[in-house]
């Protein structure tokens, strides 16, 4: 069996993380008791963190673009991608 290290764990479930956190993050999202799922009609999104510091997520999906603060899911992420500690 080979071994997964912490990095490949983390990468292969960082982007379901990442994609559960943002979804919560929208006004209107199903509350926490709810398991989330994706549209069927779920488009691929990019997500930006604008300011670290103010929690601005700036959230793209196609030509469209939304803007959260959310400091947690600011703190998430950046613990998935290793730049905070």
């Amino acid at each position: 069996m080979p071994k997964a290290s912490r990095r490949d764990f983390l990468l292969v479930t960082g982007t379901g993380t990442v994609a559960a956190g943002v979804l919560a993050a929208l006004p209107g999202s199903a509350d926490a008791a709810t398991p989330l799922q994706a549209p069927r009609d779920a488009k691929p999104m990019l997500v930006h963190i604008a300011d670290p510091d103010g929690a601005e997520l700036h959230i793209h999906t196609g030509e469209n673009s939304t803007v959260v603060r959310d400091r947690e899911l600011v703190i998430r992420l950046q613990r998935a991608t290793g730049k905070l500690g």
